[in-house]
C-alpha cells in the first residue's frame, strides 16, 4: 500500500514539475514578446493556457484521491496540502503572464515602437528565478530555499517601486505616450503579483517541512 502511496506521489510531483515548466516558459515568452515586439510569443503564451489549466485540475485531483483513498500520515498531509496550494498558485501565475500577453498584443496593435525595459526585464527575470527556487524547495524538501524565496519578495517590491518611478519619468519627459506607459506599469504590476505567488508557494512549502509558519515582511 505504502509503494502505490509513493508511487502516486512521485507522478503528482512530476506533473507539478512539468505545470512549473510551463508557468515559467509562459513568463519569459511574455517579457520576450514586449522585448522583441514579437506577437508570436505571446500568442503561445494564450493558446498554451489551456495545458496549465488542463495540469491544474489533474493535480488536484490526484492530491484529493490521495488524501481520501490512502490515509496519509500528518506530514504526508501536510506535504498533499502544499502541493494543493501549489498547484493553485501556478495557475495563478500562468493566468498573470496570460494578462501580460494580451497587454502586450494590445500594446503591439497600437504601433508600440521597442523601448529599454531595462527593469522591467529584472522583475522577469526574478520572477522566474522565484517560481523554479519555490518548485525546487517542494522537490527537494528545502526550507531553507523555501524561506531564501519567500524573502526574494522584497527584492520584486523593490523592482516594482523602481519601474514606476521610470514610468512617472517618461510621461514627464513625454517620451511615450501615457496609454503605452499605463500598460508597462500593468505589465510590472502583473510581474509583481507573479512574484507574490511564488512566494505563496514558498511559505506552504515552509510549513509543510518544518509546521512552521513563515511570511515575507
Amino acid at each position: 500500500m505504502r509503494n502505490e502511496f509513493e508511487r502516486q506521489l512521485n507522478q503528482l510531483n512530476q506533473d507539478l514539475m512539468n505545470m512549473s515548466k510551463l508557468c515559467t516558459e509562459a513568463v519569459e515568452k511574455a517579457i520576450h514578446a514586449l522585448t522583441d515586439r514579437d506577437s508570436q510569443p505571446a500568442k503561445q503564451v494564450i493558446d498554451n493556457e489551456k495545458l496549465i489549466n488542463d495540469y491544474e485540475s489533474k493535480i488536484n485531483q490526484e492530491a484529493i484521491r490521495l488524501v481520501m483513498c490512502q490515509q496519509p500520515v500528518a506530514s504526508d498531509l501536510r506535504f498533499l496540502s502544499a502541493a494543493i496550494y501549489m498547484n493553485t498558485d501556478l495557475e495563478r501565475i500562468g493566468d498573470q503572464a496570460e494578462d501580460i500577453s494580451h497587454l502586450v498584443l494590445q500594446m503591439l496593435d497600437q504601433g508600440y515602437e521597442q523601448r529599454e525595459l531595462g527593469t522591467l526585464n529584472e522583475m522577469a527575470k526574478q520572477a522566474v528565478i522565484m517560481i523554479e527556487d519555490s518548485v525546487a524547495a517542494f522537490i527537494k524538501g528545502d526550507s531553507a530555499l523555501a524561506k531564501k524565496t519567500c524573502e526574494s519578495d522584497d527584492i520584486m517590491d523593490d523592482l516594482f517601486i523602481r519601474v514606476r518611478k521610470e514610468v512617472i519619468e517618461e510621461i514627464k519627459e513625454g517620451s511615450l505616450e501615457a496609454e503605452i506607459l499605463t500598460d508597462i506599469m500593468m505589465v510590472a504590476k502583473y510581474m509583481e503579483r507573479i512574484g507574490d505567488h511564488a512566494t505563496n508557494i514558498a511559505e506552504s512549502i515552509y510549513f509543510s517541512l518544518t509546521g512552521e509558519k513563515i511570511h515575507a515582511d
